[in-house]
């Protein structure tokens, strides 16, 4: 998922800082937004002022998940992508095709 060739943990640092920008516009715009209703004081504002709370919360939590939680839920999932075969416990394929042959060989001369 690395385009080129950094690994998991750069490549969620690079994306959580390219939607940091979009991110942070998008948050202050509708916040801007949410002024008036959060400040009404005509009929319908007992209505409207935790409606606008709400979404202002809401707002902020998807940043926050969008910039720090998803980038490090992308690098503990894939993390084992940068880490080499041999310390994960996976084996050279050579070697786990001589351990077959070899654990065949002894199972075909027990059973003649």
């Amino acid at each position: 998922m690395t385009v080129d060739g950094a690994g998991v943990k750069e490549a969620a640092i690079q994306g959580a800082l390219k939607q940091m920008r979009p991110g942070l516009m998008m948050v202050v715009v509708a916040m801007l937004g949410m002024i008036p209703a959060a400040m009404a004081p005509g009929v319908g504002s007992d209505v409207q002022r935790p409606l606008a709370t709400v979404v202002v919360g809401g707002l902020l939590s998807t940043l926050f998940l969008t910039l720090l939680a998803l980038p490090a839920l992308y690098y503990l999932m894939n993390r084992r992508r940068d880490e080499p075969h041999d310390e994960v416990g996976v084996r050279d394929p050579d070697e786990l095709q001589e351990n077959t042959e070899q654990t065949g060989a002894a199972e075909h001369t027990e059973n003649p």
